[in-house]
């Protein structure tokens, strides 16, 4: 025997939208601090590999000096100087896109916290 529909009344219609609403709204900021992970996630390991790299030159910066040596007993000391010029100006580079990466980590933090309540 197929059962009647079970009419609702208009505080329970009332307040089964205000759910929906409410679970809509949740639903929102679930998908907007996921999204915003993933992109804390994406610059993390940019910034990961901007550290990686600037270590490989810092320990190659630190070997120049034997480098500059060899380069100066074979006579072709002449080569030396572009060639620190270049490493030192990549080092820097690296240097400013991981201090950029971190910056961006920690707006992506504030965003996660959400706004700030006076207390």
């Amino acid at each position: 025997m197929p059962s009647k529909p079970s009419k609702k009344s208009g505080g329970a219609v009332a307040s089964e939208r205000a759910w929906e609403r409410a679970l809509a709204g949740s639903e929102g900021a679930v998908i907007a601090k996921v999204e915003a992970l993933e992109r804390y996630a994406a610059h993390v390991a940019d910034a990961e590999r901007a550290y990686r790299a600037r270590d490989q030159i810092e320990a190659l910066v630190e070997r120049l000096p034997r480098y500059e040596e060899l380069l100066a007993e074979s006579g072709a000391d002449a080569l030396s100087m572009p060639e620190n010029g270049h490493l030192t100006g990549e080092a820097d580079e690296l240097e400013q896109a991981l201090r950029a990466s971190i910056d961006s980590a920690h707006e992506l933090f504030r965003h996660l916290d959400g706004p700030e309540q006076s207390g």
